[in-house]
């Protein structure tokens, strides 16, 4: 029987998930399968790292340790696969503690470098365990160019070499920024860009990445930062100009038994028929009242605070202020807030329905994924709704909400400008300039950090998807005039406005944001479980396409 010949280009996180999913399914049933060749295309000495290998230890993961197995999807586990909390106590890994050091624990928030680790070894320990006429082979190369044709596909690679599959998994991930890489001197002014994961990180590599340190303070849970007298003075903004929501130490184990889905059926894939704020949205403020008050059924859905918090954010308009004091000030409460929000044992009521959001977000996935939205509904979807999913769901530990309230403690970290400020590049730097508030504000900066990751183009996209997009091969997604991600359908092969363009090669992760919502978050079981039911669904196809090869031989 032929070798069946896939290539996973890009072996991170998502590469793993398409790689532990294909050999599972030749372990199950590869006695009925032609044998598997894959090929694993990334550069790294050791794939599966991905960025997350490079990373300095001062930048934690968002996850608690507990959550995160890469291992996760259903069925059998390979022999020896470990959970990262396993993993990390296995190999010795300590967390720094005034008290003195200790073992990791499940509510850990833990460098990511360790996760680099983790996704190394889950990387050799697949491999080293192959069902029966399976061949993995790691080509330590890029590709530089991608050709789908009609029997296969065609990768051109920075080694000289031109291999061939049948077909290729693209799971690269986006561009992500580095802000280690920007060097401003001590005392410089520097600007940051956002007030999201990626900008929080901005602001860590400025002040704990250049020898600054946090020390418990009298009060408890309060922190004071020592300065390394290396760090430049860091002005913040965002459009919506608060911090996102931190991560509570308390879990949703209340909501046991509710049901996390909404009460409307899907549109058909490809429809363009469905008016998020008409149809979803009401649905979805209902099923965030449920879950504030469950389990008691009794009451009144209008007694629930949480839908009003998703509402009002969606329909604000921006908020205006009277200084730069004044906003600051609003700043540090609404922060300090969260931080005692977030510390409480059991969540509070209205918070157990904001956080309710992020077991809501599979069910908005059915809703709103692969062009069931109409054009003008999806553009508002992604501009007005979905970075308040983030902002409410996807924050930083609560740890990093302590930080932050010492760093502008300290004055090192600012945030005097309000929401939405303008800015005008000015050499390496800028000048940035309040446009909310009364009294006007200007700032001007010696260097420029982007808190956000970069939007994927031509200019930002690794060379042979750039290519991709040049000659055909893909297209990227547009809403509210700007690229947002590959146009994929359900099966994740590319499309263009005529239909599929190659059923030779699926995109999975963060590059088909878009097409398939929330897609930034590291593959585990529970409410990140997706990945590897859209891995499922791809190995399906592609078997499914084999038997009609097979049938019409």
């Amino acid at each position: 029987m032929t070798p069946l010949r896939v290539a996973v280009v890009g072996c991170g996180p998502w590469g793993l998930v398409v790689l532990d999913t294909l050999l599972g399914r030749w372990r199950r049933t590869g006695s009925s399968l032609p044998p598997l060749e894959v090929t694993v295309v990334d550069p790294a000495a050791d794939p599966g790292g991905g960025l997350y290998a490079q990373t300095p230890e001062h930048l934690l993961l968002n996850t608690p340790a507990g959550d995160v197995d890469i291992f996760g999807r259903p069925g059998p586990r390979p022999a020896r696969a470990r959970t990262f909390l396993e993993f990390v106590r296995a190999r010795g890994y300590r967390v720094d503690e005034p008290d003195g050091p200790r073992s990791p624990g499940p509510d850990d928030y833990l460098p990511r470098a360790w996760l680099g680790d983790y996704l190394g070894w889950a990387c050799t320990t697949l491999t080293s365990d192959l069902p029966d006429r399976v061949r993995v082979t790691h080509a330590r190369t890029h590709v530089t160019r991608l050709d789908p044709g009609r029997d296969g596909v065609e990768l051109t690679c920075s080694d000289g070499e031109r291999r061939r599959a049948d077909f290729a998994f693209v799971t690269v991930g986006v561009p992500a920024p580095r802000p280690q890489e920007v060097r401003p001197g001590p005392g410089e002014t520097v600007v940051v860009a956002g007030m999201g994961l990626t900008a929080i990180d901005a602001v860590v590599s400025l002040t704990v990445g250049r020898g600054g340190r946090f020390e418990p303070a009298g009060e408890p849970g309060r922190l004071v930062y020592r300065p390394s007298g290396d760090e430049p003075v860091i002005h913040q903004f965002s459009r919506s100009g608060f911090f996102p929501l931190g991560r509570p130490a308390a879990r949703l184990d209340t909501l046991a038994g509710w049901d996390a889905t909404l009460p409307l059926a899907a549109a058909p894939e490809g429809s363009r028929s469905v008016d998020f704020r008409a149809t979803v949205l009401p649905a979805l403020l209902a099923k965030m009242a449920e879950a504030e008050l469950w389990p008691d059924r009794t009451r009144a859905v209008q007694h629930a605070a949480s839908p009003a918090v998703l509402s009002a954010a969606v329909d604000a308009p921006r908020a205006t202020f009277a200084s730069a004091q004044q906003y600051g000030s609003a700043v540090h409460d609404a922060l300090a807030a969260d931080v005692d929000e977030c510390a409480h044992p059991t969540l509070p009521a209205r918070r157990r329905g904001v956080e309710s959001l992020k077991l809501l977000r599979d069910d908005v996935r059915r809703l709103c994924d692969f062009d069931r939205l109409t054009p003008e509904s999806h553009a508002w979807f992604l501009r007005s709704v979905l970075p308040l999913f983030y902002r409410f769901t996807v924050g930083p530990p609560a740890s990093r909400g302590r930080e932050l309230l010492a760093l502008r403690e300290a004055g090192v970290l600012r945030h005097d400008l309000g929401p939405a400020p303008a800015v005008t590049a000015a050499g390496a730097g800028a000048v940035v300039t309040s446009t909310s508030l009364h009294t006007p504000t200007t700032v001007v900066t010696d260097h420029c950090v982007p808190g956000h990751l970069p939007a994927p183009t031509v200019d930002t996209l690794p060379a042979f998807l750039a290519d991709g997009v040049r000659s055909g091969h893909v297209v990227l997604r547009r809403a509210g005039g700007r690229e947002v991600g590959i146009a994929v359908d359900s099966r994740f092969h590319p499309i263009g406005p005529a239909g599929p363009l190659t059923t030779k090669v699926a995109y999975l992760g963060a590059l088909t944001e878009g097409s398939r919502h929330f897609n930034f978050y590291v593959p585990s079981p529970g409410v990140r479980a997706r990945a590897y039911l859209d891995a499922e669904r791809c190995v399906d196809v592609l078997l499914d396409g084999l038997l009609v090869q097979a049938a019409g031989a």
